[in-house]
């Protein structure tokens, strides 16, 4: 019985030694890096939505409603990577600020590029206006 209770030992103190080796590698992952914050504008405008990822990686987070963010970097020496559709991607190094303020501006060239197109049923010519007629 005492060889029983002895194994029982030596396991529940290896599970706990490995609990307690693995915890702190664990926590080190998920909880390392210095926050930023910031808010993205256009025009004095907060942007919702926008993409803020960190340069080669793919951590990242959009603006809230008021264009504001928080994201965790590594160091603060990091290079972040602003984009929104109809305006122009930029790349802002961090340069040791805790708070950032960035101003995206509008790609003319998108937004000329964007092209409506019209459908309708031929049931539904006549509600929709596809067909115009002309009385000559």
């Amino acid at each position: 019985m005492t060889a029983f209770l002895r194994t029982r030992f030596l396991w529940c103190l290896l599970c706990t030694c490995q609990v307690l080796c693995l915890c702190p590698a664990w926590a080190q992952t998920t909880t390392t890096g210095l926050p930023v914050s910031g808010r993205v504008t256009t025009t004095g405008e907060g942007l919702p939505g926008v993409t803020i990822l960190l340069k080669n990686t793919s951590r990242g987070v959009t603006t809230d409603v008021d264009g504001a963010f928080t994201i965790t970097i590594p160091d603060r020496s990091a290079t972040l990577t602003v984009s929104y559709v109809g305006y122009v991607a930029q790349e802002v190094p961090v340069n040791n600020q805790n708070a950032l303020t960035i101003e995206l501006a509008e790609d003319a060239l998108a937004l000329s590029e964007v092209m409506a197109i019209r459908t309708c049923w031929a049931r539904d010519r006549a509600t929709c206006g596809c067909e115009q007629r002309r009385n000559s």
